[in-house]
């Protein structure tokens, strides 16, 4: 009875680690989109500076357009290494996700796909 009563109870830990470490999981998820929203708020305004230079280039000189050109291709660089860091993470999380999910035995309430894309039976 008591070795019944242990196995039960390594279970339960199993269980509420395996759940907590789903919800640290979920937080980083949100994280992640979080930072694309952030990446975008500083892409925007450098891009809108690049169309200010491309406008004002006959007055401002070549030396700033020069610049100006470098530090926006600079910027974009950055952002699609930062794109592909923020890709790969995500697809890492749901990745790990899945598995924790299939491992607690909650693939069951999960959907298979949006419920417009979803053929139900007919009865």
């Amino acid at each position: 009875m008591t070795e019944l009563n242990e196995q039960t109870q390594e279970e339960k830990i199993r269980y509420i680690v395996l759940a907590d470490m789903h919800k640290l999981f979920l937080e980083a998820l949100r994280q992640r989109e979080q930072d694309i929203i952030r990446y975008l708020a500083i892409l925007g305004p450098s891009l809108a500076g690049y169309i200010w230079l491309l406008r004002n280039s006959h007055r401002i000189g070549y030396d700033v357009f020069a610049i100006g050109t470098v530090g926006i291709i600079f910027v974009l660089l950055i952002g699609a290494i930062y794109s592909l860091a923020l890709g790969y993470n995500y697809r890492y999380i749901t990745i790990q996700l899945a598995k924790l999910e299939s491992k607690m035995g909650i693939g069951d309430f999960i959907l298979d796909g949006w419920p417009r894309s979803v053929s139900f039976p007919k009865e």
